[in-house]
């Protein structure tokens, strides 16, 4: 087992396999080449409930390799096991039932996902939406930030930032 920080390069992956480990926890960006880390020939190993797991600061989590319950079958052909990560046994307990017999959760996503500092209400977020993480090469993390399409589904999801442009909407209405 390689029992470490999850691998993020191609250059830690085939080091990996040269060291003849039977298992990788994956961070982005190779988190989000899920079907390129398929044809490598070390099998996957999945931790749903953090957004990064490395030590460095992020911003907010929303780019890291978090997943959801409802999409937890996405990854079904990638990964050969799912573990969760917390401190206290009986929440690894509810995440263990919350990911494999609810399969949803209907609350904020941060209180599911560690390091995940977005507020988002995971029964607004589209499914299809999360099937696109799959494979998108974290092109958000890119220099040209080619891709927002994380930060604007938990934007969305944010009942706050949802009731503040109604609000705005309806100023507007009533001004004109």
């Amino acid at each position: 087992f390689y029992l470490d920080w999850p691998i993020g390069s191609w250059y830690e992956y085939q080091s990996l396999k040269e060291m003849g480990v039977c298992y990788i926890k994956l961070a982005p960006p190779i988190f989000f080449e899920m079907d390129e880390a398929k044809l490598g020939s070390i099998p996957i190993r999945l931790v749903p409930n953090v957004a990064y797991n490395d030590g460095l600061v992020r911003e907010n989590g929303v780019n890291g390799s978090w997943i959801r319950p409802e999409d937890l079958n996405l990854y079904e052909d990638y990964a050969e096991a799912v573990e969760f990560n917390d401190c206290d046994i009986k929440k690894e307990q509810a995440l263990f039932r919350i990911y494999s017999q609810e399969a949803s959760w209907p609350g904020e996503m941060n209180m599911l996902i560690t390091n995940l500092n977005f507020t988002g209400t995971n029964r607004l977020v589209d499914s299809s939406i999360m099937e696109k993480r799959l494979n998108c090469g974290q092109a958000c993390a890119r220099p040209s930030g080619a891709c927002k399409l994380c930060y604007r589904m938990l934007t969305l999801a944010d009942k706050n930032k949802l009731l503040e442009y109604k609000k705005e909407v309806l100023d507007k209405q009533e001004a004109n």
